[in-house]
């Protein structure tokens, strides 16, 4: 084999590194159910949180703190996924829960132009870390759940809430 030929493997081979680095990446970075995550149960919510879940066909908990930097941050992609749940005739609702005091809490997401369906105060772990987003079902299993830096990634909340099309 030439030095041609070579070369031209080792660029195959760097490309196909790179790409199944890109895939794992973007398989670490999806919303995945942490059954052992604080304030869930194999899966399902437990807590205050779960005796709000059962109203709807799915309830979007946004739990945030009017403390918290990561939170404001998050407030533009939260607002998006406030307006899809609005176009799915019912279906979904929204509550934001927080570990803190409701009053701050509603000032906190009046002030951000978050509207929600229902405000709760949940001093369990769930509540725990911040900004975070479950998606649970009436039976209170969890479906999604964006921790963190994940919470910007709305578009993927969005579809797991089955709207389409662009809302901003």
């Amino acid at each position: 084999m030439n030095a041609k030929h070579e070369f031209l493997l080792d660029i195959c081979a760097n490309i196909t590194l790179v790409a199944s680095l890109c895939v794992i990446g973007a398989a670490l970075t999806r919303s995945a159910v942490r059954t052992d995550s604080p304030g869930l149960a194999g899966g399902y919510i437990t807590g205050v949180s779960r005796l709000v879940c059962d109203q709807s066909e799915m309830t979007v908990l946004f739990l945030v703190s009017p403390s918290c930097p990561y939170c404001t941050r998050s407030m533009p992609s939260l607002r998006n996924i406030a307006r899809a749940a609005t176009l799915t005739a019912g279906r979904v609702r929204t509550v934001a829960v927080t570990p803190g005091d409701i009053s701050a809490l509603q000032q906190y997401l009046q002030y951000e132009g978050l509207s929600v369906d229902r405000l709760v105060r949940d001093s369990s772990s769930l509540a725990e870390y911040v900004p975070r987003i479950l998606l649970v079902d009436r039976n209170g299993r969890v479906r999604g759940d964006w921790l963190g830096r994940a919470v910007l990634q709305s578009h993927e909340v969005i579809a797991a809430l089955g709207v389409s099309g662009r809302l901003d």
